[in-house]
């Protein structure tokens, strides 16, 4: 619905924005702490796997698309908690404005390391 995405819109509009200049302070002390190397085997158990990453990008798709049903077909205040809480970690793929706005604020994270 046109209507509920331009009132979308205008609530991404009125987040603060991230600050454009940050400035980075270093300690004059540092630790540096070592660790062995990890045999192949152990590394396979630590990390995932090709198929691991495709199935969790495949899911994150999969709830993105489903949410945005939600929240096209469901006024905010008929929408249950626990559905709220399946946003966490996509939210800025929740809408494209979201994205371009987090993207924007990373870069700008970014620039200021």
């Amino acid at each position: 619905d046109a209507g509920r995405r331009r009132t979308i819109d205008r609530e991404i509009d009125a987040l603060p924005s991230a600050p454009k200049k940050l400035r980075v302070h270093f300690s004059e002390t540092s630790t540096m702490a070592t660790f062995e190397k990890s045999s192949d085997e152990e590394n396979q158990r630590k990390w995932s796997s090709s198929t691991d990453r495709k199935r969790f990008r495949h899911d994150q798709i999969a709830d993105v698309l489903r949410m945005r049903a939600v929240f096209e077909s469901t006024p905010y205040d008929k929408i249950p908690h626990n559905e709220l809480c399946r946003c966490v970690g996509i939210e800025s793929l929740m809408s494209t404005k979201l994205l371009e706005r987090t993207l924007e604020h990373r870069a700008n994270h970014l620039n200021v390391i």
